[in-house]
């Protein structure tokens, strides 16, 4: 439960530093928020997982100077790339998690990675704001 516990912040704090840098490109704000949502259902699975870091809330962090579209793009492709690799690794383990609601949970967010890393490199790219 720990290794999907630190993907999920992991992939939290890639979303925040994405969003600082491209605040026009709100899917990266949606996104992320599936990721934190993540994040507090598998901590409500059990307390050996109530320990580990929070992410900051994106509302706290400042905004760097906006990327140019290329850089966005490239961006995409980048955050694509880590979204697949959690998801690999969280469909690994739903095959040695047996039949449980913890397995079920992982199951679900392994798709739901799946599906953001194969949207977000055909994402239309924001204008700056």
């Amino acid at each position: 439960m720990a290794a999907a516990v630190a993907r999920e912040v992991a992939l939290i704090a890639a979303y925040d530093a994405a969003s600082r840098s491209a605040p026009a490109a709100t899917v990266l704000i949606d996104f992320g928020s599936h990721h934190r949502e993540h994040l507090a259902r598998l901590r409500s699975l059990g307390p050996a997982v109530q320990s580990a870091a929070a992410p900051a809330s994106p509302s706290s962090l400042s905004t760097s100077t906006p990327l140019t579209p290329a850089a966005i793009r490239a961006l995409f492709a980048s955050i694509a790339g880590k979204e697949r690799s959690a998801g690999d690794a969280g469909a690994l383990a739903c095959a040695t998690a047996g039949p449980t609601p913890f397995a079920e949970l992982l199951a679900e967010i392994a798709g739901n990675e799946a599906q953001h890393a194969a949207l977000l490199p055909g994402f239309p790219i924001p204008a700056a704001r």
